[in-house]
């Protein structure tokens, strides 16, 4: 084992380290302003069924049989 303990840590190379400063300036850039992101709208989110359809899908997804035990048969 080593004496001393800081020779087993690497250390960052110098290209890391300037990506870091250049994103600690682009944060710092930044403080005091709002973040300026737009939410678009999305459409078809959901589906749109009547009461029939949706008690046909849920009887359908109780009936499949998804439990497989561990020798891979249902």
């Amino acid at each position: 084992m080593e004496d001393d303990p800081n020779s087993s840590r690497s250390r960052p190379s110098r290209a890391d380290i300037s990506g870091r400063n250049a994103a600690v300036e682009r944060l710092k850039n930044l403080r005091g302003q709002k973040n300026k992101y737009e939410v678009t709208e999305m459409q078809n989110v959901y589906d749109i069924v009547d009461e029939r359809e949706y008690s046909k899908k849920i009887n359908d997804r109780q009936r499949d049989d998804w439990i497989i035990d561990d020798n891979g048969k249902i």
